[in-house]
Formats: structure tokens, C-alpha cells, sequence
């Protein structure tokens, strides 16, 4: 796929499509609305999308309707904005086994995804566009690692075959790296954001990252990069550290390499609420850094039944569930904290037949084990993970002048946030997707 044909998918997953704009507005009437804001939720309400935007929201009878609308009348029925899996990682085969329609048809309109091949998340996102596929919006990263990613196939994949450093949306750091070169051709390869993944030290953190912020591009991060711990990863500026666990590295005296990550287990021996952590998410308060927290990854590692194939994880069984209980109660921190935390699963789930997104369970734990109201959580698998793309001037609020990426659910997610499961039908871009 070219660049061209790359930007023009990206396009027209961003533009209003003719056909939406032609049809007739639709009114949802009666509804409970959730926006998302974690506002306080709103009964009696009436929602009216024209084309793919949300034209208005007001109480029900305080506004007449648009002449030639439909009007659903959901009475008794909640609806929130379109859900956002904000740490996934998709491949083409999701097209055709049917993941990606799942994950609509869960509830999830958009993702951002971590690691990938650029050129083919574009094609993912044409076919979702052109109608070829149900799916969500896929936004995705290119991915920058130190000079041991050349062994480590997650941080090449992108690149071209064969190539050492800048590739297609894929780089590896040497010496002589040139930050605006990376970042050009991220942009070129049409990514929203970049990944800095791994064996990084803070000097380059920094240096990738003001260039990037120079060029309006989002910086993601791992919590740590080995060598830079999360103080650093904070420091450099970066948007969004991933997985919350990571941020035990802070405790350490020395960090190990990469892959030594999990066999290292601070979350054995330090503790939430040492000092230096606090400190970390203190700063991350302050500068508006988002906590990408991946509770369901860590959770689903220390309950799975069939051991991780990532060697990296072959653990003992504590070590994977002292990283979970350090997980909840950092992000229960972090929420006391003022810290932002977005949903993200690290694992969207969604893989078989009658099966739903992973999300929902990011949200239970959020709930269950971080001490998070089910509006919050909400917040976080909405507005605060549109923050993490940019985009929640556009996405992740039910407002007016929103994309209409909205979910209707049967039963009320303020009461029990499992009712998120409990969908009547989705909404994508002002289109009614029946279950």
C-alpha cells in the first residue's frame, strides 16, 4: 500500500462519508445519558444525530424535533459514548476471522493500536471505511526501540526486511539516529503516535519526544524503557506510559535489560505507595501524563491457566499475581492522585464466536480492584482514552458537534459497570448497528 493510499484511509475514516450526510437525522428520545465527561448521569434526554455528528442533547420535550426525523424512543434504556480499547494489537487476520466486527458489535468504535504494520492497519481502516468490514476506527503507532529491538520481532515489525534503522513505522536506535528522520517518516506512514518500547535511555526519550511534540505527533511510552525509569519516561514529556505495574521499576537501584523485565519482580519487594512512585504520579498529575494502566493484561497473566508463550512471562505464579496486586493498587493510587488512566487491555479479546471485547473486563477491574466508580471508569474507556490520541474534540463525549460513536445499553452501567455487556445496539458514525 502507498502512502497516498495510506493518507487517503486515514481520511476518510476523519471526513463525513456522502451517504451519512444524506440521510435523515435520527432522534433518540427518552434515553439516560452517560456523556462520558464523568458528569453525573442525565435522565429523559434526547440525542439527535444528523449525518455521523451529534447535533444536539437536550431534555426530552424542551426543543422540537428536525422535520422528516426517526425517532427511537428508549425509554428505560442508557446510552454512552462509543467505547475505546486504547492499548490493542491488531493484525489482518482480524478482518477476516471476524474480530474486528465483534469488537463493534461489543461496544468498541475506536481503538488505538500499539504495534503494527502501518501500511496494513491503513488497509484495515479503508475496508472499515468503504463499508468492506464492520470494525472500529484503528489509530495506530510506529514503534522506536534501542539497538537490542533488532532481536526482538515486536519492535522490528514495520520495518522494511533486512533494514537497520528508520523503516516504514518501525526504528532502531543507533548512534547516529536522527530524531527527525524518525519522526518524519512516522508521520509519513501515517501513524497518530509513537511508541518509544524499549532499551532507551532517558537522553533519548527526551530527544524523540520534543521532536515529536515539535511535529504535533503523540508520544506513547512503556512506564520503563531499560534503561530509563518512569521519572525519566515523566521528564521526557511523554503522553501515555503503558502498563501500570512497570511503574514498580522505580524502586529499583538498576534496571535490567528488557527481557529481564518481569524476571526482575520489584512488585515483590517495593511497594505502591513508596515515596518514589508517588512522586512519579505526582508529576504525571502535573504535566497531564496519561497512565495507560492494562489491568486485564497483568490480571489474565496471573490467572491463566496455559502459561504465557512469551518467554519474557515464564514466571512463578507469584510473580505474575504480585504484578497484578501492584497494578490495582498503583492505579488506585493514581486515581486519588488526579492522574488520567485510561482503559486499554493489551489483548482486545473478541476472538471467538458469541465472545465480547476484553474492554469490559478493563472495566470491572477498574471498578472491582482500583476503587473506581463506574462513571469513571467509563471516563476512562471514553474520554480520557480519546486524550490519548488527540482526539477528544471528536471522539469519546456524547455532546454536540461529536462523531456519533455511541452505545445503548438495556440496563444501567452507574448501578453495576457489567451492564456496559448489556448492549441493545451500537451506533458507528450516526449508523444504527443492530444485535
Amino acid at each position: 500500500m502507498s502512502i497516498r493510499s495510506a493518507l487517503l484511509a486515514l481520511l476518510a475514516i476523519t471526513a463525513p462519508l456522502t451517504a451519512q450526510q444524506t440521510r435523515s437525522p435520527l432522534a433518540l428520545t427518552n434515553v439516560t445519558v452517560i456523556d462520558g465527561t464523568g458528569a453525573a448521569a442525565r435522565a429523559n434526554m434526547t440525542v439527535v444525530i444528523t449525518g455521523d455528528r451529534i447535533t444536539a442533547v437536550y431534555p426530552t420535550g424542551q426543543r422540537q424535533l428536525p422535520a422528516g426525523v426517526t425517532v427511537r424512543d428508549l425509554r428505560g434504556q442508557f446510552v454512552i459514548p462509543g467505547l475505546i480499547d486504547a492499548h490493542v494489537h491488531l493484525v489482518p487476520a482480524h478482518v477476516t476471522n471476524g474480530v474486528l466486527r465483534r469488537l463493534l458489535r461489543g461496544g468498541v468504535t475506536t481503538v488505538r493500536n500499539m504495534v503494527g504494520s502501518c501500511q496494513a492497519l491503513a488497509e484495515m481502516n479503508r475496508q472499515v471505511a468503504a463499508g468492506e468490514t464492520e470494525g472500529p476506527d484503528i489509530f495506530y503507532s510506529s514503534v522506536v526501540a534501542g539497538p537490542a529491538g533488532r532481536s526482538d520481532p515486536r519492535a522490528g515489525r514495520g520495518r522494511r526486511a533486512g533494514a537497520p534503522g528508520v523503516g516504514a513505522c518501525g526504528h532502531i536506535l543507533s548512534d547516529s539516529a536522527d530524531p527527525k528522520a524518525i519522526i518524519a517518516a512516522s508521520k509519513a506512514a501515517t501513524a497518530t503516535g509513537m511508541k518509544l518500547y524499549s532499551d532507551m535511555s532517558a537522553e533519548w526519550a527526551k530527544r524523540l519526544t520534543d521532536e515529536a511534540h515539535r511535529k504535533q505527533m503523540k508520544v506513547w511510552a512503556h512506564a520503563a524503557l531499560f534503561p530509563a525509569r518512569p521519572s525519566d519516561v515523566v521528564r521526557a514529556g511523554v503522553d501515555v506510559l503503558s502498563h501500570a505495574a512497570y511503574l514498580s521499576w522505580e524502586t529499583a537501584d538498576s534496571l535490567p535489560s528488557y527481557r529481564e523485565r518481569v524476571k526482575g519482580a520489584p512488585w515483590l519487594r517495593g511497594r505502591p505507595d513508596d515515596p518514589r512512585v508517588e512522586q512519579v504520579l505526582r508529576a504525571m498529575a502535573e504535566r497531564g501524563a496519561i497512565l495507560d494502566a492494562t489491568l486485564w493484561l497483568f490480571h489474565n497473566q496471573a490467572t491463566a491457566t496455559i502459561p504465557s508463550p512469551n518467554e519474557d512471562f515464564q514466571v512463578g505464579r507469584d510473580t505474575l499475581a504480585g504484578a497484578a496486586k501492584w497494578a490495582f493498587d498503583v492505579t488506585r493510587r493514581a486515581r486519588e492522585l488526579g492522574v488520567l488512566v485510561s482503559a486499554g487491555t493489551d489483548g482486545q479479546g473478541a476472538l471467538e464466536e458469541g465472545s465480547l471485547p476484553n474492554l469490559h473486563n478493563e472495566l470491572d477491574l477498574l471498578v472491582r480492584e482500583s476503587g473506581f466508580t463506574p462513571v469513571e471508569a467509563i471516563r476512562s474507556a471514553t474520554s480520557i482514552a480519546a486524550r490519548t490520541m488527540g482526539l477528544e474534540s471528536r471522539i469519546g463525549s456524547v455532546a454536540e458537534g461529536m462523531q456519533a460513536d455511541l452505545v445503548v445499553l438495556k440496563s444501567d452501567p452507574t448501578k453495576s459497570i457489567g451492564a456496559t455487556r448489556d448492549i441493545a445496539f451500537v451506533v458507528k458514525r450516526g449508523r444504527i448497528l443492530e444485535n
